[in-house]
C-alpha cells in the first residue's frame, strides 16, 4: 500500500509545472528615441502616438536602464503597469504631466529615482479617471495631482507637493511630503510619515474634505477650511508666527491626542475667515503649547473639552493656557466646569480659576486662564432604573455567580422589560 501511494505521488510530481516568473523589461532613452522615429511601433513596450504627441507604455513590469528625457511629451499609463525607477530620472516639460495615469489603470511606482516636470503649468505625476496608484518609493519634482475618484496609496519616497481634488481617496503610510493640499470632497487618511504642512478647502459647508490623522509628524501648520478633521495622535508644529492647527470656515475638528506646538501664537486656533462659523471643536486629549496660549477659540458653534493639557510657554507675554474670545457673549467655561469635567487640582485651584475681562472697544468677552491647565474627565455613576437596566443586573449576577461556582454556560436569550 505504501509503495502504491508513493508511486501515485511520484507520478503527480511529473505533472507539476513550475510557475514562470516574468522578468521586468528594461527600458531606456533608446527605446523612446526609436518609438519617436517610428510612431505606432512598439519598442520594448514603448509606443509613440504622433496624433496626440505622447508615449504609451504597454501593460507589464519595467525597470529604467537609463535616464529618460521626454522633451515636451508625456508617458500615458492606461493599463496595469509597474515601474522601477532604479535610481534614474524621467524628465519632461509637458504642460500637463510627465507621467499621466488614467482609464482606471492600476500602477505601482518603486525604486529610487525621480519623476521631474520642468513646466510651470504641468506636474510630475497626475492620476485621474478612477485609476489606482501605489507609490512605494522614489521622488517627484514638480508636484503630484490626484482627481476624479482615484485611489492613491503612498507608502514611502519623497514627494515635493501633493494635491487631491474632487473625490480622490488618499492613504499615506510613510515617506516625506513637502505639502498636502486637499480640495473638493476628497478624503485623506494619514497613518505615518513626515509632512511639511496641510491645507484643505472643501466645496462648501455641506461638501467637505475629510481628513483622518492617526499618526504623523507635521513640521508646518495645518489649515482646515471646510473640512472634517480627526486627529488621533502625532506631532504638530507651527512655523514662525503660525499655529500648529488653524481651524476656519465651516470646519469641525475632533482631537483625541497628539502634541501641538504653536509658533508665535497658540498651539490650536479656531476662528472665521470668510464669515462661516467653525462648526465644532471637540478635544478629549493631547498637549497644546504656544507662547501666548495653548488653545484659542473664536466663533465656534459647539465647543467640548473633556481632556487635554494646555500650556502658555512665554512667561512674559502669555495670556493663559486657554484663551477664549467670542463676539456672541458666550463662553466655554460651563462646558469645561460642568458636570463630568474638572481641572487637575494640583495645577489650578477651582476657586481662582478664571480672570474675566471685558473689552468695550471691541465688545469682546476675553477669558484668561492660568498658564498651565489640565482637563480631566470625571466618570459619574447614575442611579439605574430597575426596568431600564435589567440586562445590567443580570450580567452582574452572572459575574458574581461565576466567581462563586466557576464557569457558567449562558444560553443566548434576549431580556426585555415590559
Amino acid at each position: 500500500m505504501k509503495k502504491y501511494l508513493f508511486s501515485i505521488f511520484a507520478i503527480a510530481l511529473l505533472f507539476i509545472v513550475p510557475t514562470k516568473v516574468m522578468a521586468a523589461t528594461t527600458i531606456g532613452q533608446t527605446d523612446f528615441n526609436d518609438a519617436l522615429g517610428n510612431p505606432g511601433t512598439a519598442y520594448n513596450g514603448v509606443t509613440y502616438d504622433d496624433t496626440e504627441g505622447f508615449y504609451i507604455l504597454a501593460e507589464g513590469d519595467y525597470t529604467l536602464g537609463t535616464d529618460i528625457d521626454l522633451t515636451n511629451a508625456s508617458i500615458i499609463l492606461s493599463s496595469n503597469v509597474k515601474i522601477n525607477l532604479n535610481g534614474k530620472e524621467i524628465l519632461s516639460s509637458n504642460d500637463d504631466a510627465t507621467i499621466l495615469v488614467r482609464d482606471a489603470a492600476a500602477v505601482t511606482i518603486d525604486g529610487e529615482g525621480t519623476i521631474i516636470s520642468t513646466s510651470v503649468d504641468g506636474v510630475a505625476l497626475k492620476v485621474q479617471d478612477e485609476a489606482t496608484l501605489t507609490f512605494e518609493n522614489g521622488a517627484t519634482d514638480g508636484g503630484f495631482l490626484a482627481s476624479d475618484s482615484t485611489t492613491i496609496t503612498i507608502n514611502g519616497g519623497k514627494i515635493d507637493e501633493y494635491a487631491s481634488t474632487t473625490t480622490a481617496k488618499t492613504t499615506v503610510n510613510g515617506g516625506e511630503i513637502g505639502l498636502i493640499g486637499a480640495f473638493g470632497a476628497s478624503n485623506i487618511t494619514i497613518n505615518n510619515g513626515t509632512i511639511n504642512g496641510l491645507q484643505t478647502e472643501g466645496y462648501n459647508a455641506e461638501n467637505l474634505v475629510t481628513v483622518v490623522i492617526n499618526n504623523a509628524t507635521f513640521t508646518r501648520q495645518i489649515i482646515a477650511m471646510f473640512a472634517n478633521i480627526t486627529i488621533i495622535d502625532g506631532t504638530f508644529t507651527g512655523s514662525m508666527g503660525s499655529e500648529a492647527l488653524y481651524i476656519v470656515d465651516g470646519s469641525s475638528a475632533v482631537i483625541k491626542g497628539g502634541t501641538f506646538t504653536g509658533g508665535e501664537n497658540s498651539g490650536v486656533l479656531a476662528e472665521v475667515w470668510d464669515g462661516t462659523n467653525v462648526k465644532s471643536v471637540k478635544i478629549s486629549g493631547g498637549t497644546f503649547k504656544g507662547p501666548i496660549s495653548g488653545l484659542a477659540l473664536s466663533n465656534v458653534d459647539d465647543v467640548e473639552l473633556t481632556g487635554g493639557k494646555f500650556i502658555a510657554t512665554d512667561a512674559e507675554h502669555a495670556q493663559g493656557g486657554i484663551v477664549y474670545i467670542d463676539t456672541n457673549d458666550t463662553t466655554i467655561l460651563a462646558r469645561i466646569l460642568g458636570e463630568g469635567y474638572v481641572y487637575n487640582p494640583t495645577l489650578i485651584s477651582q476657586t481662582k480659576l478664571i480672570e474675566n475681562e471685558y473689552d468695550p472697544e471691541y465688545n469682546y468677552n476675553i477669558v484668561y486662564s492660568q498658564t498651565e491647565i489640565e482637563v480631566i474627565p470625571v466618570v459619574t455613576e447614575a442611579t439605574p432604573s430597575t426596568l431600564d437596566n435589567i440586562g445590567t443586573y443580570v450580567t452582574l449576577a452572572i459575574i458574581a455567580a461565576t466567581s462563586l461556582v466557576g464557569t457558567i454556560v449562558v444560553t443566548k436569550k434576549t431580556l426585555k422589560a415590559n
